[in-house]
């Protein structure tokens, strides 16, 4: 008889411990569910004006001259591949990274993050928090659409970098010192990181010396610095390559100087060490 008793409570506890599993689980799983996935942070930049370029720096970055800009917000992260899959999914993306005749996302590159299976796209496993790469320059400006924004024109993103209004005049965002602030070369191997994992600049923003290298809005002119117009300079009207700005976990540190330019790249293609963030 006790015997029957305690067997009936060992079985009660066993179900009872299971209802608790299944409910956590699906309490879990609801909260998942219910991440809004435009909720992407943005930092106000103030309007201003700055002394963009570098006098001692490669001959991209002359000569230095002065340039004003309205006022705009920036993401404060690198947008990552848990945000673009929801992009990707949301607008009905094909399973090959291409949509309506133009590749976003080459998904069959070997350091793709994302996956796509059952009919979504989904990051890697331990990837959700990492920026977004393998993406075009026309996948980005596609996401930057979506969210009601756009990209950065390479003044704003200098700007932004620098600090804007609050600026420190930092060797790189936020810091002199590169391991501050910056994924660079010295961790190649180990790819890109979790966004917003080192100190931010003096807006908050993170990354903007190295994680992933980031696009920008504009076509790159290897001169247009001795061309550019000092109010709002949105860049040449035509090119063949499109602007990149910061360093990254695959580049020098000397890649990571908010003045530093990289001689653009083609916006069809996608790059392990190339990602974005978005402005409005």
């Amino acid at each position: 008889m006790n015997y029957r008793i305690i067997k009936r409570q060992q079985i009660l506890a066993f179900l009872l411990i299971s209802c608790l599993i299944i409910s956590c689980t699906k309490k879990e799983d609801t909260v998942i569910e219910t991440i809004d996935y435009k909720s992407i942070e943005f930092v106000q930049v103030s309007g201003g004006s700055f002394q963009m370029g570098d006098a001692q720096g490669e001959a991209n970055t002359k000569p230095v001259h002065q340039v004003s800009l309205n006022s705009f917000q920036i993401s404060k992260q690198e947008i990552t591949n848990y945000q673009y899959c929801q992009f990707l999914n949301d607008i009905g993306c094909g399973e090959n990274g291409v949509f309506e005749g133009v590749t976003y996302l080459e998904i069959e590159n070997s350091f793709v993050q994302i996956n796509y299976s059952n009919g979504s796209f989904s990051p890697e496993s331990g990837k959700h928090n990492h920026p977004v790469i393998i993406v075009t320059w026309v996948g980005a400006k596609a996401f930057a659409n979506w969210l009601g924004g756009r990209l950065a024109s390479e003044a704003e993103w200098e700007f932004a970098a620098r600090g804007g209004i609050n600026s420190q005049n930092y060797i790189y965002s936020g810091s002199n010192d590169p391991n501050e602030v910056a994924w660079y070369f010295i961790d190649y191997g180990n790819g890109s990181q979790e966004v917003g994992t080192k100190k931010p600049n003096e807006l908050g923003l993170f990354d903007m010396s190295g994680n992933v290298m980031e696009w920008c809005n504009d076509w790159y002119e290897y001169n247009y610095y001795g061309l550019s117009p000092e109010n709002n300079p949105q860049g040449p009207l035509t090119g063949v390559s499109r602007v990149v700005r910061g360093g990254s976990w695959y580049n020098p540190v000397v890649c990571s100087g908010v003045s530093f330019r990289y001689l653009g790249a083609d916006p069809n293609a996608a790059s392990s060490y190339i990602g974005f963030r978005v402005v409005k």
